[in-house]
């Protein structure tokens, strides 16, 4: 896992160097719990690679923006749901999919536990986002 400057774009190939990995303190290792974050997603169209970008919107602190992706655009302008995402890439021209096959799982995890808890009936009731968000 490495984290490179903001100002450190991909230099090409495929590796990415570590020489510019940013220090991150003490990595306690393997880490086998699974870590649940809340916050806002924000989606949009197209692929975001520069992470001066991503740190302009990601420390706006009205915006609030935990995650950036682009797969549930589409569907939320015309299906209103929550997203659940495993976190896979810093949203940076580093980006790989060497961590994807370790993000799906507890999405899938998390998601299973939320619909097992939920109550259809008590759903129902509740007003839908767009009123909630004060959009309607």
């Amino acid at each position: 896992d490495i984290l490179s400057p903001a100002d450190y774009p991909h230099q090409g190939g495929k590796d990415c160097t570590s020489d510019k990995a940013l220090q991150r303190g003490d990595h306690p290792g393997p880490c086998r719990m699974l870590a649940i974050h809340f916050g806002t997603i924000a989606t949009g169209d197209s692929v975001i690679k520069e992470a001066s970008l991503r740190d302009k919107y990601a420390n706006d602190p009205e915006l609030n923006i935990l995650y950036f992706e682009m797969e549930a655009a589409g569907l939320m302008n015309n299906f209103p749901c929550l997203v659940i995402r495993g976190i896979g890439d810093y949203c940076d021209s580093h980006t790989n999919n060497n961590w994807h096959k370790y993000n799906t799982l507890p999405a899938a995890s998390y998601a299973w536990e939320l619909l097992e808890i939920l109550n259809p009936k008590s759903i129902i009731h509740l007003p839908s986002l767009a009123v909630a968000l004060g959009d309607n």
